[in-house]
Parts: C-alpha cells; sequence; structure tokens
C-alpha cells in the first residue's frame, strides 16, 4: 500500500513539474516575440530620414498665424500724402482688417489704403503681403482710382484695375487699365505698367481691359 501511494506521488511531482516547465517556456516564447516586436519597431523608426522622424513626431506645420495688426502697421509707414500746400493723411485701418485681394496667408495679397475722408479720386497706396508680412507698396507713389480685379487674380498674383477718368470722375466714359503683380518665390514682379494718375498728371498704362 505504502508503495501503491510513494508511486502516485511521485508521478503527480513528475506531473507538476512537467507543468510549470510549459508555462516557463510559453513566458518566455512571449516575452521573446514581445523584445522582437519592439526591436523591430525601434529599427524601423531608427531607418526612417530624419523629416520622416520630424513629421511622425509632429503633425504638420502650424498654421499661418500672421499678426492681426500686420497691415495696421504696414499703413502707419506711409509718409503723408503732400500736394502744394495741402496733406492728406493715410487712413490707417484697425487691428483685425483683412486684405481687399486674397487672403492674409495667401502668397500674396493686397490691402487697397485710401486717405482719411477719401473719394474716389483721392490718393490710394497698394500694401502687398506675402504670407502676411508686409513687403511694400505697389508703386513707388500713389494712385487713385484702383480696384480689385479678381479675373487676374491667383494665389501667388493679385491683379489690379486702374481708371483714367473720362468727362467725370463717375462717367462710365473712363479708361481701364489693368496691372499684376506677382511673388516670384523671392520678390514682387509687377505685369503691366499701371496708369499713373498721382498730382493731377495722367500717364495711360500697358494693358487696356
Amino acid at each position: 500500500m505504502l508503495r501503491t501511494v510513494g508511486i502516485v506521488m511521485t508521478a503527480l511531482a513528475m506531473v507538476a513539474a512537467f507543468s510549470g516547465c510549459a508555462k516557463s517556456d510559453e513566458s518566455g516564447t512571449a516575452s521573446g516575440q514581445l523584445t522582437a516586436q519592439r526591436s523591430a519597431s525601434a529599427q524601423t523608426t531608427s531607418a526612417l530620414p530624419p523629416s520622416a522622424r520630424s513629421a511622425a513626431a509632429a503633425p504638420g506645420d502650424p498654421a499661418c498665424a500672421p499678426d492681426p495688426a500686420a497691415i495696421r502697421n504696414a499703413a502707419a509707414t506711409l509718409a503723408p500724402v503732400t500736394m502744394g500746400t495741402a496733406t492728406w493723411q493715410w487712413s490707417v485701418p484697425p487691428v483685425g482688417t483683412e486684405p481687399t485681394v486674397n487672403g492674409i496667408c495667401s502668397t500674396l495679397s493686397a490691402y487697397l489704403l485710401t486717405i482719411h475722408g477719401g473719394t474716389a479720386s483721392s490718393p490710394m497706396q497698394v500694401l502687398l503681403f506675402h504670407q502676411g508680412s508686409y513687403v511694400g507698396t505697389a508703386e513707388q507713389n500713389w494712385n487713385s482710382f484702383i480696384s480689385a480685379d479678381q479675373s487676374r487674380t491667383t494665389a501667388d498674383t493679385v491683379g489690379l484695375k486702374y481708371m483714367i477718368p473720362g468727362s467725370c470722375d463717375a462717367c462710365s466714359d473712363g479708361t481701364f487699365y489693368c496691372a499684376q503683380f506677382h511673388w516670384d518665390g523671392k520678390s514682387v514682379q509687377e505685369i503691366g505698367k499701371p496708369p499713373e494718375n498721382s498730382a493731377g498728371n495722367e500717364t495711360p498704362g500697358s494693358t487696356k481691359c
């Protein structure tokens, strides 16, 4: 009887030992698989070029966020208009003003600026912006009768329409000229010569429209 009990206990001990070894092997295998997966993942990440790793870490460049006072600040840099003994101050727009042509984050946008209390024939200037940064005026001197020409405007080109009055400032017999201002990747290029309406001098432009 004692021998039978001993044989049974020995058999149970062998089963327990075998089970323990199996669990140990399974755990070791699972641990090895997880380690291999982590190692493979690390190798895949390190194999990416720096630009790809940056893109993975940061999902894209931040959105265009220009200074809300960009147009106001640009207008404030212009000298007053002087004709003879008369002087006019530019009508500096408030903070948050949007461009007249294109959005402020466009490759090129424009704001049509006029003087305080201005009318259709009053002096105007065109302020140009590249992705929210002021890059100067479209023309060295002020002009007048300027309006946006959306049909000749793209994301990197501002189209403008200029008028030389006919029989009166508001009459329909005026002559229109078109000009474009294009961002070439480094600076603004003028396409077509605008007319001149400054200081009472009227010189035709190069392209009628």
